[in-house]
Order: structure tokens, then sequence, then C-alpha cells
């Protein structure tokens, strides 16, 4: 192996052939590393997941609210870095809209005096958290008015490239809690592209 390099290097006799071995060696270099690196790569490559339009994201909350217990249900767009969220969607079982709440905006992490804080690492974690309710917020009241005491909260895209998440109030904690879990991931996944 020591007798290749030598001999490599006794051909290289002119600054072009100098060039020409570096610039190989970068080449080969950057192929390997691409190669090792190409999950990565792909990855980093692909487009953040966001929400689908406006009339998907209602279909898809009012297909769950039908075919659950929920009373209502709100969808929030969210942006970690900015820590804030924005509400796109509050929604009751009526198939009723309360507009004064699209596009209001709140911090999604706050003081931690409410326990949001906790719901919202849970959901950051790509868990359905679900608890007794107590309001804390505009949309809170919002979910005050339909008579909800318990709620489950999940997010919506990938583990690590969430973009919003929806809050699903029920009157009480469902019977069979599992399978309402699962028919939430169903409609969150729905709500993403």
């Amino acid at each position: 192996m020591i007798d290749k390099a030598i001999s490599l290097l006794k051909l290289v006799d002119s600054p072009f052939k100098l060039f020409a071995v570096v610039l190989i060696g970068f080449l080969g270099f950057g192929g390997y590393m691409a190669w090792e690196l190409r999950e990565d790569l792909k990855h980093a490559l692909k487009d953040h997941p966001v929400l689908k339009d406006q009339k998907d994201i209602e279909q898809s909350a009012s297909d769950l609210l039908r075919d659950t217990e929920a009373l209502a249900i709100i969808v929030h767009e969210m942006n970690i870095q900015e820590n804030s969220r924005v509400t796109r969607l509050a929604l009751s079982k009526d198939g009723s809209k309360y507009r004064p709440l699209q596009g209001y905006t709140v911090s999604l992490f706050n003081n931690g005096q409410n326990k949001r804080n906790k719901a919202t690492i849970a959901i950051l974690r790509g868990e359905i958290y679900c608890a007794p309710f107590k309001s804390s917020s505009k949309a809170g009241k919002y979910m005050d008015s339909k008579k909800v005491t318990y709620m489950c909260r999940g997010g919506i895209g990938p583990v690590g490239k969430l973009h919003g998440y929806a809050a699903v109030g029920f009157a009480s904690k469902p019977k069979d809690i599992e399978s309402t879990k699962a028919r939430i991931v169903i409609a969150l996944k729905e709500m993403c592209r």
C-alpha cells in the first residue's frame, strides 16, 4: 500500500498532475460522504410538512366529530421557533364554526401556570395527550361554551417536523380511550400533506 502511494507521488511531477490528483481525491471523498449520508440528505431535502387547505382540514375535523363522542375540535398551526400558535379552525359537533378564533395567535409555551406546557411537550414527543380540561385561553373559553371537561391533543405532521396540533374536546373521558386516540391519529394524518 505504501509502495503504491510512493509510486503515485513519483508520477506527480507537474502542477497540473498535482491538481488532478487533489481533485480526484476530493471528488472521491465527496462521493463517499454523499453515499454514507444519503438517508440524512434525503430527509433534509424533503419539504417540511404543512397543513392542508382549509376545506380539507374542515372535512377531516368534521369526520372525526361524527365518528367519536367529541363535542368540538380546534386546529392550530404552530411555529415552535417563534413560540406561537395560530388557530385555523374551531368546529363543533353540529357543524358550526366559531369564526372569531380563526387567525387568533397566542404563545405555544407559556409561564406554566395553566399546565398547557405539559400537553405541548407530550405533543412534541408524538403522543396523543388526554386529560381533564380547564380553560386558560380564548380557545379554551370556546371549549367551555361547548361543555368540554376532557380533552385530547395531538400533533399534525411527523415527530420532529410538526406543523400544528388539534385539541379535541369531550363532555367526559371517552369510554374507549384507545380507539378514540387511534381515530384522532387518523384525522391528524389527513390534515397534513
